[in-house]
């Protein structure tokens, strides 16, 4: 389609008492701590000469990459072992 695709990450609804992970998996809370973070938009890098099946699955593989990158732009790079440590035990 030729579409631009705007990354977009939610992180922390998962704590929520409306998620769907149950309480043995995750930890719940009422008013969880909720980050919502949009990045650049990204126009995903398909060949045009693809068709069909061949097509769809290039474009999954291609929206795939582009939401590991977000998660990895994301994530505490700065922060030692520790430091990320006791913030997983704070959250």
């Amino acid at each position: 389609a030729d579409a631009v695709v705007v990354p977009v990450r939610i992180e922390g609804a998962q704590r929520s008492h409306l998620s769907y992970l149950t309480s043995s998996q995750i930890k719940r809370s009422w008013f969880p701590r909720v980050t919502v973070t949009i990045l650049p938009p990204v126009k995903l890098p398909i060949d045009d000469t693809l068709k069909g099946k061949a097509r769809r699955n290039a474009a999954g593989a291609a929206l795939q990459d582009v939401m590991i990158d977000a998660m990895v732009k994301n994530a505490m790079l700065d922060h030692t072992l520790f430091e990320a440590l006791g913030h997983a035990y704070r959250d």
